[in-house]
């Protein structure tokens, strides 16, 4: 299934949303906190846990910090799905516009955010650069700031 990433140790710790082997190594990095940036391509996504893999761009939603993202996949219409960061620096994604996996995708979602407070961990407000998705991640107020800092995008929460 997915690469099996530290949950801390707990056993009623979250654990980190799973991650398919085939997922590229800056999403693994983000997501065990080896990495705080992650920028995202347009084009095939393969590691999201839906039953096909869905062609995506990103433009910007219409209010700050919003992203409108368009999901093309076989024998269906294209799906515009916004998502957004709330201020707790939480991902918010309506997947209602999807033909499947709705609950799969917020499950997911679910997953990734309850993994990030754990961690002591929230997202920044998504942007958009060069059609690229880019996500930051930020100390929640009052964490620890990681051993050594964040340097070059690395992090360790």
């Amino acid at each position: 299934m997915g690469d099996e990433i530290d949950g801390g140790g707990k056993a009623d710790a979250p654990k980190p949303p799973t991650v398919p082997k085939k997922a590229p190594r800056e999403v693994k990095d983000f997501i065990s906190c080896k990495r705080a940036t992650l920028e995202i391509s347009p084009g095939k996504i393969t590691w999201l846990p839906i039953p096909v893999d869905p062609e995506m761009t990103f433009a910007p939603g219409a209010a700050e910090g919003t992203v409108d993202i368009e999901i093309k996949i076989p024998f269906a219409d294209p799906k515009k799905v916004p998502a957004k960061v709330d201020a707790d620096g939480k991902l918010e994604l309506d997947a209602t516009n999807l033909p499947f996996g709705k609950d799969a995708a917020a499950d997911w979602v679910k997953e990734l955010n309850d993994w990030f407070a754990h961690r002591k961990r929230k997202l920044g407000k998504p942007t958009i650069k060069h059609g690229k998705l880019v996500l930051v991640k930020e100390s929640l107020p009052g964490a620890a700031a990681p051993k050594g800092g964040v340097k070059h995008g690395r992090s360790r929460c």
